[in-house]
C-alpha cells in the first residue's frame, strides 16, 4: 500500500469510527480498531502530503475528544450499575418458577430502613 493509499485509507476508517462514536455506536467503533492499526502502521515513518497529514491531525484530534467522552460515558454506566446492584436486595434462593426469592431477613432489614 502506498503512503497515499494508507493516508487516504486512515482518513476513511477514521471518519467511520468519528461518526459511529458521535451515535455512541461502541460495537462499530470498536469492529474498526484493527483497520485503523493496520492503516496506521501502513503509514508510519512515510512522507505524505501536508494537506494529508493536516486532516489526518484533525481527525485524529477529534477521534481522541471522541474517545475520551466514550470513556467517561462508559464510566458512568459502570458507576451506576455498581449504585444498583448495592441498592438491591441480597438473593439466596429461587422460587419454583426459577425466579429469584429475597432473603425474608433482609426484606425485614429494608422494611425497617
Amino acid at each position: 500500500m502506498s503512503p497515499t493509499d494508507a493516508a487516504a485509507r486512515l482518513e476513511a476508517i477514521l471518519l467511520a469510527e468519528n461518526e459511529a462514536l458521535e451515535r455512541h455506536d461502541a460495537v462499530t467503533a470498536t469492529a474498526l480498531l484493527d483497520e485503523k492499526l493496520a492503516a496506521a502502521n501502513a503509514l508510519s515513518g512515510a512522507e505524505i502530503s501536508l494537506e494529508a497529514g493536516e486532516r489526518l491531525r484533525a481527525l485524529a484530534a477529534e477521534n481522541r475528544r471522541l474517545l475520551e467522552r466514550a470513556i467517561k460515558v462508559q464510566g458512568r454506566i459502570i458507576a451506576m450499575v455498581a449504585r444498583a446492584a448495592q441498592k438491591s436486595p441480597p438473593v439466596s434462593r429461587y422460587g419454583a418458577r426459577g425466579r429469584a426469592v429475597a432473603d425474608s431477613s433482609a426484606l425485614a432489614l429494608i422494611r425497617q430502613a
